[in-house]
């Protein structure tokens, strides 16, 4: 199994700040004994949760064609899963909102198109619109192509299972590339070939990108209501996304407006939850 070192991304930071403020020079050696004690607490920390996923040694990675546009996507079986490996990227259907990071067709290129939550499930205003919820039936192939669908929550929730769990996942499916350099030094190391982008946000209503580099949301089909409001007229529905962070090892399954624009990672029909 490949393996990687996780300690906190800001630890080596810490670490620094403790040796350049002593002026002894004993700090050399209070610095060692500090970072052989961070190295054996993860060591065993590792030992019990962090490398408990798969290997990465047994994912199997191929291609499909997307006989719409015939663009052909990396696909990659992680577990049971099979994912395309990279954002998609369709944007033919005229019903459907969809945009390229800061209107640049080359982002699309690097980083997918950016899809309303009705436009990734593939539904009308009139059926998914403000304030309304959807009925749909699982799974919810919306704007991906046959045979493939947009993940629930509870098939990220497997997703990161299978990689290791919330703590590493982050960077175990981050690209090494298309992220903005930490400050605390995290990288994403692709250890699946899952190769998370940072995608950013887009809000139409504003007409106003966001953290194109720094960030990363993947729509679900899986609706949640959000009932903090003073009364049922006010409800604000919103939807799981999946969620990466250029200074975090970590992911997290947050909650989105359903009108932003974000990312849509496909995931094959005959996959398990």
């Amino acid at each position: 199994m490949k393996s990687r070192f996780f300690l906190n991304c800001g630890t080596a930071l810490a670490a620094m700040s403790i040796f350049a403020c002593s002026e002894s020079e004993s700090s050399i050696d209070v610095l060692k004994d500090y970072l052989d004690n961070l190295s054996y607490a993860s060591s065993e920390n590792e030992s019990s949760s962090s490398f408990s996923g798969l290997s990465p040694d047994s994912v199997v990675t191929g291609e499909f064609k997307d006989i719409r546009d015939n663009r052909t996507y990396k696909t990659v079986k992680i577990g049971n899963q099979t994912w395309m490996a990279e954002n998609l990227k369709f944007a033919q259907d005229s019903l459907v909102e969809s945009w390229c990071y800061d209107n640049d067709p080359t982002n699309c290129q690097k980083k997918g198109r950016m899809y309303s939550w009705m436009g990734a499930i593939n539904r009308t205003a009139e059926e998914c619109g403000y304030q309304k919820a959807c009925s749909l039936t699982y799974p919810v192939q919306g704007i991906c192509p046959e045979g493939w669908h947009i993940p629930s929550k509870e098939e990220f929730e497997t997703l990161i299972e299978t990689v290791g769990g919330y703590a590493v996942a982050g960077a175990r499916l981050k690209s090494k590339e298309n992220w903005e350099p930490a400050w605390n030094g995290c990288v994403g190391t692709d250890d699946y070939q899952f190769s998370a982008v940072s995608g950013g946000w887009y809000r139409p209503y504003s007409e106003h990108f966001g953290e194109g580099n720094y960030y990363a949301a993947i729509w679900s089909s899986t609706e949640l209501e959000d009932w903090h409001r003073a009364n049922e007229e006010d409800r604000h529905i919103l939807v799981y996304t999946l969620r990466f962070f250029n200074d975090k090892d970590s992911v997290d399954i947050g909650e989105s407006n359903r009108d932003y624009g974000l990312s849509v990672r496909c995931l094959k029909d005959d996959s398990e939850k």
